[in-house]
């Protein structure tokens, strides 16, 4: 998935992809891939990768992550 987004994207720095780990009130969330320009932080794309999304828990876990993202990077979708 790293090397399809790193394809995918133009990067105005090198570096352009990265991990974001946060916490937002007592809950803990990890989104897999942030693109975007990092120095300045700003995201244009959130990705959260699972194998499959078929366990309830695993699902609300994944979109609650993004959820949590969206409105800190002010991103619309992801």
């Amino acid at each position: 998935m790293f090397n399809k987004l790193r394809r995918q994207t133009n990067p105005v720095r090198r570096g352009g992809i990265a991990r974001l780990s946060f916490e937002k009130g007592s809950s803990r969330h990890e989104v897999d891939f942030v693109v975007g320009d990092a120095l300045l932080q700003e995201a244009w794309q959130l990705v959260l990768v699972s194998c499959s999304l078929a366990d309830a828990r695993t699902r609300r876990r994944e979109v609650r992550a993004l959820e949590a993202a969206m409105p800190l990077y002010d991103v619309n979708e992801s």
